[in-house]
């Protein structure tokens, strides 16, 4: 049995593909929010509500919570329940089932380049940085899209939401 594609609402040329109709489909299909700050993980939360609804998808929102080296891994300066539950309230108001996980790492780049796989979806909220006069358009690479262009090397698919 072929995959089914769906539209994407009225009027649109765009249409998803239904993943209920893929042959041994039964997991739900999954979208990852990786935490940058909190403006730019709210963009890219609303953003991953939107796609998550039109896929029945589950939201995954990655926090990566670096320990510096002198601490045990195991024990970070804030505690694991405080960092968890302000995350949990942070993604409270979606309206698509979401679940924080909060990693504890030494790298923040390298765990998530490990801790996602080759073909996963993840959305990544960035804030614009301009030098020089708005009108040229001139803007500088940040943190988050060097960080999207080496999850893309290796297999991600990343939208980036721009702040």
């Amino acid at each position: 049995m072929p995959p089914t594609y769906r539209s994407t609402g009225a009027g649109s040329r765009a249409a998803v593909l239904d993943p209920a109709s893929l042959p041994g489909s039964d997991r739900r299909l999954e979208v990852y929010v990786i935490y940058t700050d909190v403006p730019a993980t709210l963009a890219a939360l609303r953003a991953a509500g939107e796609l998550a609804s039109q896929l029945h998808a589950k939201i995954h929102l990655l926090v990566p919570h670096v320990v510096p080296y002198p601490r045990p891994l195991e024990s970070p300066a804030v505690s694991f329940e405080f960092i968890e539950n302000r995350f949990r309230t942070l993604a409270g108001g979606q309206s698509v089932e979401t679940d924080v996980q909060v990693c504890l790492c030494r790298d923040r780049k390298e765990h998530l380049i490990s801790a996602l796989t080759p073909n996963c979806v993840a959305v990544l909220g960035e804030k614009t940085r301009h030098w020089g006069p708005r009108w040229l358009g001139r803007w500088l690479p940040g943190k988050e899209r060097k960080l999207a262009k080496a999850l893309e090397r290796r297999g991600v698919h990343v939208v980036l939401v721009s702040v």
